[in-house]
Parts: C-alpha cells; structure tokens; sequence
C-alpha cells in the first residue's frame, strides 16, 4: 500500500522555544524540528537563555537540522548575555528577538522546552 502523504498546504507550522541547555531538552527541540521538516511542514527554533551557548559548539542534530532546513533564530539578548556574537556561531544561524518572533507566528503551533 503507498505511503500516504500530507500536502504542506495541511501541515501546521511548528515554533520551538528552547531555553534550555539540558541535552535531554535540546534533543527533544531538536527532534521535534527535524520530524516537523521531515513531513513537509515549517519548523523555526528560538534559541535563548542558557540555550545560547549551545550554539558556539553545535552538535550534530544542530548541523542536522540547519541541513534539513529548520529556520533557528539566536535571541539577541542572550548572545550578549553570553558574550557571543553572530560570528560564534553558523552564519546559518539567524538573530532575532522574542518580540519579532511572536509577531511572524501567524498560525504556527508553539511550543517551550
């Protein structure tokens, strides 16, 4: 029997606010986005607070998701909470605030780690 397949049109897009830098909840935000990329939907990850600093050294689901298309957005403010800059890290990478991001949310679901 085919595999069924959604139309994008259908899927939800997925927001994902990771403040966290337990690996536990940075894999889950990570995973929730490759799986939403993977179906065919939009997925964005709002990366802040301690989550900052993961970004310096990414790991692999990190490179990952960046490769699959997954839209990460650095909180500005917490790049100058670290002491980071957008030349720390993948020039992939996007910076942003909350305000902006709550404001482009349209109808996508979201979600805190």
């Amino acid at each position: 029997m085919p595999k069924s397949v959604i139309p994008k049109s259908v899927i939800q897009g997925l927001t994902i606010i990771l403040e966290s830098d337990t690996p536990s909840r940075t894999q889950l935000a990570y995973e929730m986005a490759l799986v939403q990329a993977a179906l065919g939907g939009r997925a964005s990850l709002f990366v802040t607070g301690r989550a900052v600093p993961t970004l310096a050294t990414p790991d692999a689901l990190c490179v990952e998701a960046l490769a699959a298309g997954v839209k990460i957005i650095v909180c500005q403010a917490g790049l100058a909470t670290h002491q980071l800059s957008m030349t720390d890290i993948d020039p992939r990478v996007e910076a942003g605030g909350l305000a902006s991001l709550m404001q482009g949310l349209n109808d996508d679901r979201l979600v805190v780690v």
